[in-house]
């Protein structure tokens, strides 16, 4: 699977997501590409993983802006984690739980990403200790 990794600077304090984050970015799609999954993750401190949301979007032929609403959940993050969204076609081989699979395609497909913006709804003050 071909992937894109997008990472932000490490949290300063626990950070507690609630809801829906939604992630927006500008891509080219290119022979059969047919879409995009974003997969956001935390990685805390101690090298630990955290699966905080993931979703997709069927892409159309072309450059286009893509809104993807991830999966609305609760999520500690703990202070210090490093943030990132993963773009790909699938969530296979990723954390060891794989809610997008990779489709068999066609061709020579190709994506090219740009301009990514994560919107992530947090608590202002978080309940988990």
């Amino acid at each position: 699977m071909a992937k894109v990794v997008r990472s932000l600077p490490r949290t300063h304090t626990l950070v507690e997501d609630f809801g829906a984050p939604v992630v927006t970015v500008k891509a080219t799609a290119t022979g059969d590409w047919s879409r995009l999954v974003a997969l956001l993750t935390a990685t805390t401190p101690t090298g630990r993983t955290i699966v905080v949301s993931a979703g997709g979007v069927p892409t159309l032929p072309g450059t286009r802006r893509y809104a993807i609403r991830l999966i609305s959940q609760v999520t500690a993050i703990p202070t210090g984690s490093r943030v990132a969204v993963t773009f790909g076609s699938s969530t296979s081989g990723t954390a060891g739980r794989p809610l997008y699979l990779e489709l068999p395609a066609a061709g020579s497909p190709r994506l090219t990403i740009r301009g990514a913006s994560l919107r992530l709804p947090v608590l202002a003050k978080p309940v988990s200790s």
